[in-house]
């Protein structure tokens, strides 16, 4: 009988650690910067943006819970229905937009003529989970389009990443960068 103890005793606590390490690590995402110099990502809607793309993306890998550590948006967050996880972060992401590079293709046959715009740029983001060293991974992304203007789109004093190819071009670079994050987390004990 005490051997059967031992042994579900030992089997629950094997059990616990691996549902502990498999809980989701709780993480403050610092706002993104821009590296790149590029003037159009200094807006701060835009910063705003990618830094909730971040947050949403590492997120959507199951590894992290983002948390808000300001108290007013924490009791906001209350008020509309959500939870506040009330614990403190164990990691910190960082993203910055470190290359943006923007060529113009101009079609000559007048009334039908047309531009071409090609942007690429390059997102790096990191994240730091307390006592081990930092993972960095950097997401390329390319977006074509036809429009003059119109680089990011803003919807009630939000960028609307989804409404532009430059938006989706965001999106898709901080995507790749996460993706290897998330691959490198799993392959590492």
């Amino acid at each position: 009988m005490r051997a059967i103890v031992i042994i579900l005793a030992a089997a629950s606590a094997v059990f616990l650690a691996a549902a502990a390490a498999a809980a989701p690590v709780p993480l403050k995402v610092a706002p993104a910067e821009n590296r790149s110099g590029d003037k159009r990502f200094d807006d701060l809607l835009v910063i705003q943006g990618i830094t909730n793309l971040v947050a949403q993306e590492l997120y959507d890998t199951g590894l992290f819970v983002p948390i808000e550590e300001k108290a007013e948006i924490g009791a906001r967050i209350r008020e509309l229905g959500g939870k506040r996880t009330g614990k403190e972060a164990l990691a910190e992401a960082v993203a910055a937009v470190t290359k943006v590079r923007v060529s113009r293709l101009r079609g000559v046959l007048g009334l039908f003529g047309g531009a071409r715009t090609t942007v690429r740029t390059t997102v790096e983001v990191g994240v730091r989970i307390r006592g081990r060293p930092e993972i960095r991974a950097t997401g390329t992304a390319k977006a074509v389009t036809k429009a003059a203007g119109a680089f990011f789109e803003v919807r009630n004093d939000k960028i609307a990443f989804d409404a532009t190819s430059t938006g989706r071009m965001v999106q898709e670079a901080v995507h790749r960068a996460v993706q290897e994050i998330a691959a490198k987390m799993r392959e590492k004990p």
